[in-house]
């Protein structure tokens, strides 16, 4: 996923990425917990690509 957002960042792709798997996570309301952590992973490594760290 890192190279994926590399690749997006230096391509400048404006749009959405959106993940293809979630992780199962327990607890109550473990699909949508799944969703926000993956999407949060995504964010992280867009901003580390866009601060090169």
């Amino acid at each position: 996923m890192k190279k994926c957002v590399e690749l997006y960042t230096e391509l400048d792709y404006p749009y959405m990425l959106m993940p293809d798997h979630v992780p199962n996570m327990s607890g109550e309301n473990s699909k949508m917990v799944g969703f926000a952590y993956t999407y949060g992973y995504i964010k992280g490594l867009i901003e580390s690509n866009r601060f090169g760290t």
